[in-house]
């Protein structure tokens, strides 16, 4: 099997990195952002395969 070879950035890449959710909320008609507990999901019912999850991470609080 071969691998397809990229040879312009141009081209799209299969795996496609996103820094900020909120633009994702434009992938499908159904999308909608929401924050819970400090992270922000975006939600679709009629499409599973675009649900995103971003932030969150726990933070130690230091003790004194």
């Amino acid at each position: 099997m071969k691998c397809k070879i990229y040879e312009t950035s141009d081209e799209i890449d299969p795996m496609k990195v996103v820094s900020s959710i909120g633009a994702l909320k434009y992938r499908h008609p159904d999308c909608q952002v929401v924050k819970r507990r400090g992270r922000i999901y975006v939600i679709c019912k009629s499409n599973p395969k675009f649900k995103v999850r971003q932030g969150g991470a726990k933070v130690k609080k230091a003790r004194r």
